[in-house]
């Protein structure tokens, strides 16, 4: 034996080496150098054909001829991935090639590639989820417990993973929440691309997924996300707005100012030009100096315009041009270069100064080139004309007789009227029912108000029925208009007050007698400055009186208030009453005052207002014994406080005081008129008093007792340059019958008398009225008896106590 050994040796000597592909004991036995795997081998070499050379296999202990030396599916090229510092995932010092994902050694269901200790079996079930359960999403947060079990099943060792106590976990993701709650490392995936949940935008595009862009128009830029659990939305959905004009899609749905174009609500009104009227957006439009224009958005954004509109400017006259671009040549009025035209009723060529038209050419009743005319009904007036007997023919105010200011020339001072014109003063109505109670109140437009009591159904010795009617005036003394202010068939009225407030409203006030309950009420009705009734009348005072002595008197207070008294008669009761009530602008009270009954006989309650509101009120006391009759005052304020008793005139100065009247001046002065009976003759003195009521110098003789008779009852009045006048009409003192008269008093009390027509007719009973117009002229008016009935007169007169006709 020892000898062949010795005959190998000689046979092979030290310098032979085997080749490549010989069997192999040792790497010093292969030429090359390498001996793997038993063989001699090219060290750069790649037997197996996995990428790694033959010296590298060696190193890494992988099988060179064996491209996937653990049998695991994958090649040791990609289980090594570096070869100077090879894959090993569990970091137990064997690469991943030598390790595999298949096998579990130690039956613990990690494999072994997993498996740092693939000899010792893993007994904690959370350790063992780590390796062979779902980690991310909801599975990977914070507090979630994920466990597993490794069992023997058959001959295979299986895992089982518990997530109960993963929050949020699904087993098949179902929400869109943007979370991964089935834990397999996708979020949402019924709404991402292969699900199916898809997006539908509001510009008709269907099938979008969650995550791809979305949005046009002002909704552009956005991408799909949740909308909620089940659906998804365009993130930029809530830039949408409702569509309006701006070149601009705001509605998100694929078109733009759809609203304003063909098809939609919106179309253009034509600017003016009909024809224009119903285009729509991009449409032509514009005529005349507009024209060549197109329909666009108009700078509102909700409407359309023509983008010529601008080129419009007010039409001229005689440039045939359509300059306000509506369709005609110099039409309308106010146009440039145009001519006023005045509106002539009676084609006399002057026309009514306040209604004209500027037109380029007059037409129907505007051809008058001057104004001016004073009544444009009649083409004998106007100015130029000729004159005319007791007619203003000219229109300049004045009243001509033949050229001249109408008066016949004798000794009475302000004229007899015109007796020589026959000119006569104005009638309310025409005559023919029973009207009586003339009431005037002066408006602040220099125009007045009238108010009577129509009697219906008076007969001898019977209670009738009556209405109470009113009618205003202008200030040229023309009528506005009349109307009915109360009517009801079952009461008899007596005869109305009315008094102009500070608001201009206008309140009238009368009694009513209702034989139906035994007594009588004081009504109010409050009208506006054209005589329409602002609400129903409504009672001043209850049902409490069976008569008045005397009548209603008012006086305006501020803010559209107003104080009203009167003295009735209680019915059963011996003696009456004087009840003072003021009111405010709404007619809500502001006190009410009632004298206590006493054995007096009270009459002719009268007031006067003052411009700082406070007001007095005054009447009659009257001893039934020595019939004396004395004037009782009382002051009070503004809002109806006070009521401190004044000195008035009394008995013991003038005996037999017969009708008297209050006269209030501003700052709060006043004036009492009265008649009385002085050495066989009636006689009218006035009494001035200071605003705290003190007697101010000796009483004023209006009227000497020269032997005439004098007015049981009067009415007077404040005016403008601070003289008074005083009006009466009726019987007298001595029962004869008196004429309509105005007595005109200067500050020094120098009176000048002015007769009235139809003096004769003038009512027995009834009081003349005044009212003092804050322009200068006042106006009395009357009640007359005529042939066929009778009416209310009314007379303008002059400040300076001439009349004034119109």
């Amino acid at each position: 034996m020892a000898a062949s050994a010795l005959l190998l040796l000689a046979a092979c000597p030290d310098d032979a080496k085997l080749p490549i592909g010989s069997s192999c004991s040792s790497d010093g036995s292969c030429a090359s150098g390498y001996c793997i795997a038993g063989l001699c081998l090219d060290p750069n070499g790649d037997e197996d054909g996995d990428g790694l050379t033959n010296a590298i296999e060696g190193a890494l202990g992988t099988d060179p001829m064996n491209a996937d030396t653990d049998g695991d599916g994958i090649s040791d090229y990609d289980e090594v991935v570096n070869a100077n510092s090879p894959r090993d995932t569990d970091g137990d010092g064997k690469s991943d090639a030598i390790e595999s994902v298949l096998n579990d050694a130690d039956q613990d269901c990690i494999v072994d590639q997993l498996d740092a200790k693939d000899d010792e079996p893993e007994t904690d079930p959370v350790v063992l989820a780590g390796f062979v359960c779902l980690r991310d999403g909801a599975c990977g947060a914070v507090g979630a417990v994920v466990s597993a079990t490794c069992t023997l099943e058959g001959d295979k060792r299986v895992h089982h993973c518990d997530y109960s106590l993963v929050p949020g976990y699904e087993a098949t993701e179902v929400g869109c929440d943007e979370l991964d709650n089935d834990c397999n490392g996708l979020t949402d995936e019924p709404f991402t691309a292969g699900g199916t949940v898809t997006y539908t935008g509001d510009d008709g595009t269907t099938g979008k997924v969650k995550g791809a862009p979305c949005g046009v128009g002002a909704c552009s830029g956005g991408v799909v996300v949740c909308k909620d659990a089940s659906t998804l939305t365009c993130s930029t959905k809530g830039s949408a707005t409702a569509e309006v004009c701006d070149s601009v899609d705001n509605d998100c749905d694929g078109a733009t100012d759809e609203t304003f174009a063909a098809g939609g609500t919106v179309t253009f009104g034509g600017g003016g030009y009909a024809p224009d009227a119903g285009k729509v957006l991009g449409n032509g439009c514009g005529t005349g100096a507009c024209a060549g224009g197109s329909v666009v958005c108009a700078a509102n954004k909700t409407s359309l315009a023509c983008s010529t509109a601008g080129n419009a400017s007010a039409e001229a006259c005689g440039d045939g041009v359509d300059n306000d671009c509506e369709g005609t040549t110099d039409e309308g009025f106010d146009l440039v270069s145009c001519t006023p035209f005045f509106y002539d009723g009676d084609l006399d060529d002057y026309g009514v100064t306040e209604d004209s038209q500027c037109t380029c050419v007059g037409s129907g009743f505007y051809t008058a080139l001057a104004g001016g005319d004073c009544d444009d009904l009649d083409d004998n007036r106007s100015p130029g004309a000729a004159p005319i007997c007791g007619v203003d023919a000219d229109c300049d105010d004045l009243l001509l007789d033949a050229g001249e200011p109408c008066d016949d020339g004798d000794d009475e001072l302000f004229g007899d009227g015109c007796v020589a014109c026959e000119i006569t003063e104005t009638q309310v109505t025409p005559p023919g029912q029973y009207r009586y109670g003339a009431a005037a109140t002066a408006f602040a437009s220099g125009g007045f108000g009238l108010c009577w009591v129509d009697g219906y159904a008076l007969t001898f010795g019977a209670l009738g029925t009556s209405g109470v009617s009113c009618g205003f005036f202008d200030p040229a003394g023309d009528e506005v208009g009349t109307f009915l202010v109360d009517d009801n068939a079952t009461v008899q009225r007596d005869a109305p007050s009315m008094v102009t407030l500070s608001t201009g409203d206008v309140l009238v006030a009368w009694f009513e007698q209702d034989s139906s309950v035994g007594g009588g009420a004081v009504w109010a009705r409050r009208l506006d400055a054209a005589g329409t009734p602002k609400g129903d009348a409504w009672r001043l005072g209850g049902m409490d009186f069976s008569y008045l002595s005397g009548g209603i008197a008012l006086a305006p207070l501020d803010a559209g208030g107003f104080v009203a008294a009167w003295i009735g008669q209680q019915p059963n009761v011996f003696g009456n009453l004087l009840r003072v009530r003021a009111f405010d602008g709404s007619d809500a009270p502001r006190f009410d005052a009632v004298t206590a009954a006493s054995d007096s006989y009270l009459s002719e309650a009268q007031l006067a207002g003052s411009d700082d509101g406070t007001f007095v009120v005054s009447w009659i006391r009257e001893d039934p014994e020595v019939y004396d009759r004395t004037i009782m005052m009382r002051r009070y304020a503004a809002n109806g406080t006070g009521g401190a008793a004044l000195s008035g005139v009394a008995a013991d100065g003038p005996t037999d005081i017969g009708g008297y009247a209050l006269v209030g001046f501003p700052g709060g002065a006043f004036m009492t008129f009265y008649t009385y009976y002085a050495t066989e003759s009636w006689a009218l003195d006035g009494q001035a008093f200071t605003a705290d009521g003190a007697a101010e110098g000796a009483p004023m003789t209006v009227i000497p007792a020269d032997g005439r008779d004098l007015p049981y009852r009067f009415t007077a009045a404040a005016l403008l340059d601070g003289t008074v006048a005083i009006a009466y009409a009726g019987y007298g003192q001595g029962e004869s019958s008196l004429p309509a008269t105005l007595w005109h008093i200067t500050s020094a009390g120098v009176a000048t008398e002015v007769i009235l027509e139809h003096a004769d007719q003038a009512s027995s009973s009834d009081l003349a009225s005044l009212a003092a117009a804050p322009t200068g002229p006042f106006l009395v008016a009357w009640p007359a008896y005529l042939d066929n009935g009778n009416t209310i007169f009314y007379q303008r007169v002059n400040a300076d106590g001439s009349k004034r006709y119109h």
